[in-house]
């Protein structure tokens, strides 16, 4: 059963962080849900909204969890019990962005339209709509960042490790273990990468935020580190504990690793990979939502697969009208044999899911060993990058002309 918790319970809370310094046990039994093949990984609206004041501490006698079984972990391969919890009385509502930390600049030419590419970066933008409950949370990725579907569904429970996705139009779910998170966002997959001990430090409080008093955590895994922002929302119960474990998963932390005591909610993250490049997670809404709301996991009446996603090789995000407004109109080029005869062609020839980005606009996603034309665009110049949606591989800054050709890594033999 879940209790709430005062600040009474500070020390108690204190004692957990100081207990995951040391390596944390990997839950057994994680199945991968895509056998077929292994990915580089592997190394909707919202509801009426009510700011209300959220006091600092709880008053009266506080509850304590009481003591019982560890949390499941969650197969690929299995369904998940039926939820028997309807609703959730109170939930809070949080929005969220995702950005990397070494987005490119715009190129400098009096054709460029600011307007028109500030839409399109603003499209582009990896976006999180959080609902969390007393112990169930439901989060829609949302935007043109992720390489999911827009409005892809992730669903947690606190007595499971795990999530279940939900893909537009949510009539069936997919289980995802412990590690999937990394592959699912980069890739669309769901492969499994190791998750493994993680180093959790107190950082020390770091003034007020949304009204609530906010403190820092620093965590270390193998593959980087993050610092995150941690506000103090005692009546939110296991919700933010459920945040932590996806912000977490991004981390490839074992998922018994605790960030912070029920009723905190993570609110910023800064993440820096061990391989270069760095994303950054930031709450901008914080409220409560009005009326109960369903979080059950599974959701009723939907169906359970294990179908891997589609995931095409080539997919343009932008539109053609989006592109042409990048720019005022077409640049005279100096004349010349050409690669392709209009657009840009372009090439991925790593192992690795790319975004393609246009002076900063996420414009083409492709896949390993995907090509495509991006159609659309005026005649000119601009400033390409590739990147992942994790910003962990970071790529240097590329002059292209439009028509023109781009290939990313180099063929195969």
């Amino acid at each position: 059963m879940i209790g709430l918790r005062g600040d009474v319970l500070l020390l108690g809370a204190i004692a957990i962080l100081g207990a995951c310094k040391g390596p944390s046990k990997e839950p057994e039994g994680v199945a991968t849900g895509d056998a077929a093949a292994t990915s580089p990984q592997a190394n909707t609206e919202p509801a009426p909204l009510v700011v209300v004041p959220v006091a600092s501490a709880v008053t009266g006698p506080t509850i304590a969890r009481e003591a019982g079984p560890p949390p499941s972990t969650l197969r690929a391969d299995r369904p998940v019990a039926q939820d028997t919890a309807a609703h959730e009385e109170r939930v809070y509502a949080l929005f969220a962005t995702f950005r990397v930390t070494d987005v490119p600049g715009v190129t400098k030419a009096p054709e460029v339209s600011q307007a028109g590419l500030d839409l399109l970066r603003k499209k582009g933008e990896a976006r999180a709509s959080i609902e969390l409950g007393a112990a169930r949370m439901r989060v829609i990725l949302q935007g043109r960042g992720f390489a999911t579907p827009s409005d892809a569904e992730l669903r947690a429970r606190f007595d499971a490790y795990g999530f279940a996705l939900l893909l537009p139009p949510a009539n069936a779910y997919r289980v995802l273990p412990p590690g999937a998170l990394r592959a699912l966002v980069s890739e669309r997959r769901t492969d499994v990468s190791p998750t493994g001990p993680a180093e959790v430090t107190p950082q020390g409080e770091a003034g007020r935020r949304f009204g609530q008093r906010v403190h820092k955590v620093k965590v270390v895994t193998r593959v980087g580190r993050a610092v995150f922002d941690v506000a103090r929302v005692p009546d939110v119960g296991d919700g933010g504990l459920l945040l932590g474990r996806m912000l977490l998963d991004l981390l490839s932390a074992a998922p018994s690793t605790v960030l912070s005591a029920e009723g905190d909610v993570p609110i910023h993250a800064e993440y820096t990979w061990a391989g270069g490049g760095g994303l950054v997670f930031d709450v901008a809404q914080l409220a409560r939502k009005v009326e109960p709301t369903s979080l059950s996991l599974p959701p009723p009446g939907v169906s359970f697969v294990t179908d891997p996603i589609p995931a095409p090789a080539f997919e343009q995000i932008a539109t053609r009208d989006e592109l042409a407004a990048i720019r005022t109109g077409p640049v005279e080029l100096p004349p010349g044999p050409r690669a392709v005869e209009e657009g840009l062609s372009i090439a991925n020839h790593t192992e690795e899911s790319r975004l393609l980005l246009l002076d900063g606009a996420v414009v083409a996603r492709v896949g390993p060993h995907g090509r495509g034309v991006v159609e659309g665009l005026h005649r000119g110049r601009y400033h390409a990058t590739w990147r992942t949606v994790l910003g962990d591989v970071p790529q240097e800054i590329t002059p292209v002309t439009v028509p023109g050709k781009l290939d990313l890594g180099a063929p195969e033999k």
